[in-house]
């Protein structure tokens, strides 16, 4: 049984253009698969201005950016991934508890389906559960531009409907623009 509060965060209609909604933290540790915590660098980082800070109940999208090995040789495959050492993975879980700069998150699966590397340049980014949500004509939601760390994702929850009259758009603010 996950652990999330569906609809929790309410209804939200979205009228201004470049809207955020997510927060994004930095992975201070590596996680093994299996973890049921895992630590961030400054747990104020996932604090919404709307929704307050990050507590029980809340989702989450653990993201690593990096980490993949290339072939490095002076060869026509010079390039080539070798091994891709976490980088791309991705999964959504529910927090079960917040201590410090730690989160605790729902062990009912399992704990995390993949382990994260720090240097992989892993990020933790909230996500906003809402009940519907409707961005009008001419506003948008955005993500802040990839920095290197964090950023350049839009991950958001509705329970039951998303009227979508204005835009989501990240582009060029991902990982690598």
């Amino acid at each position: 049984v996950a652990s999330e509060l569906v609809g929790t965060d309410g209804a939200l209609t979205v009228t201004a253009a470049n809207t955020i909604l997510n927060q994004y933290a930095v992975l201070s540790a590596n996680v093994a698969a299996g973890a049921t915590s895992l630590s961030v660098s400054n747990i104020a980082d996932l604090t919404s201005p709307t929704l307050g800070a990050i507590a029980a109940g809340d989702l989450v999208l653990i993201s690593q950016a990096q980490g993949a090995t290339i072939d490095q040789t002076d060869t026509a495959t010079y390039g080539s991934v070798t091994a891709l050492n976490g980088a791309g993975r991705y999964e959504i879980v529910s927090v079960v508890g917040v201590q410090g700069n730690t989160l605790t998150v729902d062990s009912s699966c399992g704990g995390l389906q993949f382990g994260y590397q720090a240097a992989g340049n892993t990020q933790v980014v909230r996500i906003p559960q809402f009940t519907t949500l409707t961005v009008n004509a001419g506003a948008s939601i955005v993500a802040p531009a990839w920095d290197g760390q964090r950023g350049g994702i839009v991950a958001i929850h509705a329970l039951t409907s998303i009227n979508l009259n204005g835009a989501v758009d990240v582009s060029g603010r991902g990982f690598r623009g």
